[in-house]
């Protein structure tokens, strides 16, 4: 029997974003995803509400747009205190990195828990015109429960249960 450990969700956004699409631009997967513009801190939030403690996974791509942007893009991903930071050198011409990260999930079921994406340093297309950052995408979060996982997709943060 499978046991839902979330319960709902919600999805925000934190000063400069920008959702790219893959007919104009390198999106690694799917047909749109979305674009940290640096400048001042840029971010993507969702606030999940999870049922049931366990370990969960979550899995993403960072990447970058394929539009001239280069430098050291730097993500911060938090998970209510967990906090890791994830670096990727962009030539600028649609480069790629998955990553996954794993943790333990003790929160309340009552308990509204932020998972954010955000970037703080400045990049430039290489012309130096135009503010860009790191991609995000394929954002998912995986429950465990037991020998199951299961899969349950979210507007902003896709959730897998």
């Amino acid at each position: 029997m499978f046991i839902l450990t979330l319960k709902k969700t919600s999805c925000g956004f934190t000063f400069n974003i920008k959702y790219i699409d893959s007919k104009h631009y390198a999106v690694p997967r799917g047909r749109g995803a979305v674009e940290l513009v640096s400048g001042n801190p840029s971010g993507i939030v969702s606030d999940v509400t999870f049922l049931k403690h366990g370990q969960d996974t979550l899995d993403f791509i960072m990447g970058d747009a394929n539009d001239s942007c280069v430098g050291d893009f730097m993500v911060f991903l938090q998970v209510n205190d967990l906090i890791w930071n994830f670096t990727l050198r962009s030539i600028g011409v649609g480069s790629r990195e998955a990553h996954s990260m794993t943790f333990e999930a003790k929160f309340s079921n009552t308990e509204s828990v932020s998972i954010s994406f955000t970037s703080y340093n400045e990049t430039r297309t290489s012309d130096q015109q135009v503010l860009c950052g790191p991609v995000i995408d394929s954002k998912v979060l995986r429950f465990s429960n037991g020998l199951h996982t299961k899969s349950h997709k979210h507007k902003g943060l896709i959730a897998t249960n």
